[in-house]
């Protein structure tokens, strides 16, 4: 089972970030919520890189493996978040990926890479309406839906805690709030990508 509801004592986390959109849709192709984490994981990883790059410039390169693992790690949860949204940019970050080596010139081409990339995603973000400016009068099914939310079966998610497996990869969302037909459930709500038992969301399987 991919979804369940229950009623957790948590509140759930929104996460919105506000600026001026340069075009409108009808309906944003990727999820508010999914695309702000995103750009904040983004944030995180390219900084990451950025201090391994001068590091590398110090000629120590001694945690490379768990760098490189991580950045790994970091791709696949942008596809999670938001790949069908920036294919290409998913490209770019796999064949950094490939290409980054133990080396000076490396560390800082793939640092930038990072940057580059998350810059160009946010630039296309803000060219859509309601990806970084969500509306903030949801109160149905069909509002939630028709601003982007994520939609499984009868289901859409708003904000909520992603949840990541040991290794780091995101699995699901725990303390959402969603609308489950015409009910409303505030902070209640949880997905599990991989599905759950007893304990929770199933870990990956990577």
């Amino acid at each position: 089972m991919r979804k369940r509801i229950t009623i957790l004592t948590l509140l759930g986390m929104a996460i919105c970030s506000f600026i001026y959109p340069v075009s409108a849709e009808d309906r944003p192709p990727v999820a508010p919520d999914m695309a702000q984490y995103a750009l904040n994981l983004m944030a995180v990883e390219c900084q990451n890189l950025s201090d391994f790059a001068s590091q590398a410039a110090q000629n120590n390169f001694g945690n490379f493996d768990s760098v490189k693992s991580q950045f790994e790690v970091a791709i696949s949860n942008f596809n999670y978040l938001i790949g069908p949204f920036i294919p290409e940019f998913i490209q770019e970050f796999n064949s950094a990926y490939q290409n980054f080596e133990p080396s000076v010139s490396s560390a800082q081409q793939t640092a930038q890479i990072c940057q580059n990339i998350r810059t160009n995603t946010y630039q296309k973000m803000i060219q859509y309406n309601g990806i970084l400016n969500p509306p903030q009068d949801i109160d149905t099914f069909e509002k939630c839906q028709q601003a982007g939310y994520f939609v499984s079966d009868d289901t859409c998610f708003i904000g909520g805690e992603y949840i990541s497996d040991k290794k780091g990869y995101l699995i699901g969302i725990y303390n959402a709030s969603c609308f489950v037909g015409d009910t409303f459930y505030g902070g209640t709500c949880w997905y599990c990508a991989y599905g759950n038992d007893e304990n929770g969301c199933l870990e990956s399987g990577r």
